[in-house]
Formats: C-alpha cells, sequence, structure tokens
C-alpha cells in the first residue's frame, strides 16, 4: 500500500513537468469529461464508455448496456476547438464477460489567421474486449483485453485529407493492494500525415475507498506526456469530485477540474480547465457528457441497501446482545441458585449452631440446678420413721404386743397399772433434712411452643396441675403464656 502511494506521489511530483520536443496538437485530444475532469489519468480506469479512447480493455466485464455523448470546445493559442463523441457499448450475450460496441468522434480545430498546426480528425471505430482468467499465475482478479478497429479521417492545415485504418489495444490488470495497472497502444495507423502511434502507461491506487489516485504517461513521436489526477467520491458515489493536470493544447498549460452526477441510471460529467499561467491567456475550455446505463438499478437503491444494512447490522448487533443478555441471565440464575444453596446450608448449620447452644444451655441449667439441689437440700419426709424408733411408729419404750388401751396382751390391766408406774412419753427425735427424692423444683428454659398446661403435663403428667407453675413464676408469664427465654422454676406438685 505504501509503495504504491510513494508511486502515486512520485507521479504527482511530475505532474507540471514539461512535455518533451513539442507540444500537444489536436491529434492528441481525447473525448469524455470525466477522463478530461481526471487529467486525461485515465488508462488504468477506463470503466466507462470514453475508455474504448484511452484503453479499449476497461470496458472489459461491463454488466449493462450503455451509450453517451458529450461535446466540448477548448481554446488555444491557435484557435477555438470543438468536438463531438458518440458511443454504445452493451454485453454479449454468447460470451460472459465480453464486451462489444461503437464509437464516433469528430474534432474540428478553427485556425486562426497565419496558424498552420490546426486541423480536423474524425474517426468511427468499432470496439471488443474480453476478460481472461489468470488465476494460476497468482492474479485474483480475471485480466482485461480489448481492441477497437477503427477509420480515421484526418486533415491537417498543412496537408491534404486522409484517410486510413486503425486499430487500438490495450490490457489492464488488477495485481491487488488496491492497485490497477493498465497499458494501450492507440493510433495504429499508416500514412497519415500526424504522427502515431501512442503508447500509453497508466497505474491507479483507491485509497480508503473514496479516494482514486492515478498517473498516466502517454509517449509518441516527439511528445511526452506526464498526467496525474485524482477523483473521490461523496454521498455513497452520488458525487464525484475530480482534479488533473490539463492536456498544454497548442504549448498552453492548464488545471483540469470536473464533477460528475450519479442519477443512476443517468449520470452527468462535467470538467474544464483554466490555464495555470493566468486565466486571461489563450487557453482553458470545458467538456460536458451524458450517459444512460440500460438496466441499471435506480440511484436511490444505494441509500435505501446502505439503509438495509445498516439495519441488518444492527439486528445482527441485537442478537449477539441478546444471546449475551440470556448467557448473563443464566449465569445470574447459576449464581442465585447457588447463593439459595449456600444460604440454605447457612441456616442448617446456624440451626445446630442455635441446637447445641441450646444443648449447651440446658446442660448448664441441669449443673446450676443439682448444684442448687446440692447446697439446698429439701425438708424430711413427715411419713419416714424417726432414727430409733420401731418400724410400728410407736413411741420408744412401748411393745409393739400392747394393746392400743396400754395393757399388754393376755394380762389384766390392774395388775400392769399397780406393778409399773405411769411413764412419761419421749420427746421425738429431730431427723436431719434430706433431699426430696422426687427431684423438685425444677428449672425449665422457655422455648418457643412452650406453653403451661403442656410444661404440666412434662414435669406432672397432668396438665390440670399448671397452675401450680403459674404461682411459682407470676413475673415469667405474661398474658397466660411464659416469656421466651426466660426460665421457670418448676414447684413440687405436692407443695401447692
Amino acid at each position: 500500500m505504501r509503495s504504491g502511494f510513494i508511486r502515486i506521489s512520485l507521479a504527482f511530483s511530475l505532474a507540471f513537468a514539461p512535455a518533451f520536443a513539442e507540444a500537444a496538437n489536436f491529434n492528441d485530444v481525447l473525448p469524455g469529461a470525466r477522463p478530461m475532469g481526471m487529467g486525461y489519468a485515465y488508462t488504468a480506469d477506463s470503466s466507462d464508455l470514453y475508455g474504448m479512447f484511452f484503453n479499449p480493455a476497461g470496458l472489459a466485464g461491463a454488466p449493462f448496456t450503455q451509450a453517451t455523448a458529450s461535446v466540448g470546445r477548448l481554446i488555444s493559442p491557435v484557435g477555438m476547438l470543438s468536438m463531438v463523441t458518440a458511443a454504445y457499448s452493451r454485453p454479449l450475450p454468447i460470451l460472459p464477460g465480453a464486451t462489444v460496441g461503437m464509437g464516433f468522434l469528430d474534432i474540428k480545430q478553427r485556425l486562426d489567421p497565419g496558424r498552420f498546426n490546426g486541423g480536423e480528425k474524425s474517426e468511427l471505430l468499432f470496439h471488443f474486449s474480453d476478460t481472461v482468467n489468470l488465476q494460476k499465475y497468482y492474479i485474483p482478479k480475471p485480466v482485461r483485453l480489448g481492441g477497437n478497429f477503427k477509420v480515421v479521417v484526418v486533415n491537417p492545415a498543412a496537408a491534404k485529407n486522409k484517410a486510413a485504418p486503425g486499430l487500438d489495444l490495450g490490457a489492464q490488470i488488477e495485481p491487488g493492494w488496491n492497485t490497477t495497472l493498465g497499458i494501450s497502444v492507440t493510433d495504429l495507423t499508416a500514412s497519415l500525415p500526424v504522427q502515431n502511434p501512442s503508447l500509453n502507461v497508466g497505474a491507479s491506487y483507491r485509497w480508503r475507498s473514496r479516494v482514486n489516485l492515478a498517473t498516466d504517461i502517454r509517449i509518441r513521436p516527439g511528445l511526452t506526456q506526464v498526467f496525474p489526477g485524482l477523483e473521490a467520491d461523496f454521498y455513497q458515489r452520488l458525487l464525484k469530485l475530480r482534479l488533473g493536470k490539463g492536456l498544454s493544447l497548442n504549448g498552453e498549460d492548464a488545471i483540469a477540474i470536473g464533477a460528475g452526477i450519479n442519477f443512476s441510471p443517468l449520470i452527468l460529467d462535467f470538467a474544464m480547465t483554466i490555464p495555470s499561467n493566468g486565466v486571461n491567456r489563450n487557453g482553458g475550455g470545458f467538456q460536458f457528457s451524458t450517459t444512460w446505463k440500460f438496466g441499471a438499478p435506480a440511484f436511490y437503491g444505494r441509500f435505501v441497501g446502505q439503509a438495509a444494512r445498516r439495519a441488518e447490522q444492527l439486528r445482527s448487533e441485537i442478537g449477539e446482545l441478546d444471546r449475551e443478555s440470556r448467557d448473563m441471565r443464566s449465569r445470574r440464575d447459576a449464581a442465585e441458585a447457588d447463593k439459595t444453596s449456600l444460604e440454605g446450608q447457612v441456616q442448617a448449620e446456624e440451626e445446630r449452631l442455635r441446637e447445641l447452644q441450646q444443648q449447651s444451655r440446658d446442660l448448664e441449667y441441669e449443673l446450676q440446678r443439682r448444684r442448687y439441689d446440692r447446697d439446698h437440700p429439701g425438708p424430711a419426709d413427715p411419713l419416714s420413721p424417726a432414727p430409733g424408733s420401731s418400724g410400728s411408729g410407736l413411741p420408744a419404750g412401748i411393745d409393739s404386743e400392747t394393746t392400743g388401751s396400754g395393757r399388754p396382751a393376755g394380762g389384766d390391766a390392774g395388775e400392769v397399772e399397780s406393778s409399773a408406774p405411769p411413764q412419761a412419753a419421749a420427746p421425738a427425735t429431730k431427723r436431719a433434712p434430706r433431699r426430696s427424692r422426687s427431684g423438685f423444683p425444677k428449672r425449665h428454659r422457655v422455648r418457643p411452643g412452650d406453653t403451661l398446661r403442656k410444661l404440666a403435663e412434662t414435669y406432672y403428667g397432668n396438665a390440670a396441675l399448671w397452675e401450680a407453675i403459674y404461682e411459682a413464676n407470676p413475673d415469667r408469664i405474661e398474658r397466660g403464656l411464659p416469656i421466651e427465654g426466660k426460665t421457670l422454676l418448676i414447684p413440687s406438685p405436692e407443695r401447692r
């Protein structure tokens, strides 16, 4: 890419190089407003009907039937020059890629008195071009070849009118890197009173798909010329602007500018040249061309197509975003599922921790209760016999065989009273207090769901004894329910 740009830049550096030996004359004028606007740098980019006059290979593979016409006038120190052109081409159905056509050119230069290097020229040509695939030689695109057979009539001012047949031959190749190379030989005629033939070598480079940089070198006997030019596209190729070095007709250098409007199938082109040495010089001119492409799509279809492509691109982007959104939702759902699973595990572990803590508290409460029972033994059981008393439960010193009246069994009461004086009752022996066998009082840590009746059923085996728990814990019961987290005292049911 860089080397191609350097080549084009070198060609532009020679833009105002002087012509060798002699100046261009009427025989060097070629038709077409588009080539004129590009400064005749058209050998490598001869893609329209006027290309058959520069390089007949340019029309090979043209997809549409075309017709064109142009008119122009050029001013020179010799005199006013006018031209009229018409051309027609169409694809050859029996040979895909081939194109046939014909063209007509008429040039007349009015001579000022005392001038003899003007004249007239007319030619009628028949065109044929075709494409050749050379991919085995590593040429990616088909090579275009073409030729013209023509009849040329020349009437120089200093010679007689003369007609002769002639040939034009050309080739174009696209080696890649947005570069096109072209070569042609035109005006292969004999016995004409003008300097022929001409060898044309050109190159063009497409920069960023919008700007076409081109240069031509044209050599004929007695004259060598360099033609740089460029063409820029705007608004989807609806508008084209051109700039180049104009033809130095009769020694008057000029700068060429041009514009084209693509109202497909109608194409309009305009070009003009301005003397580079001053606008008041005898130089400059204009040319106007119109072309119709039969069957070509309408120009507004480009904008519709562009909008459709943009819409398709947006739909593709939306689809891609939808896929990414679905992927993100799937990842979010998976993350939420993992989160829920982890939360369940955490809740289970927390529940287990609470159970262990409750078991620990219960063990602590049981330990405290046992310590309390150990340090605070309960009162003695009144039904238990005192130490040293008989098993009958009578006071000490009274025989178990004594009757309820105090007399011995089988004896006389009088004998007893006379023989044994009355004795005082022995005082009751104080027993040491001992712990209640039932394990009361107990303590209970209130849990969710506990009620007084449930606790009475648990500890007493009788839900009707709930009042004993209520009376022992008046400050730990609210609205008939034990307060959760409080510790209740469970008294013995016999001590209400």
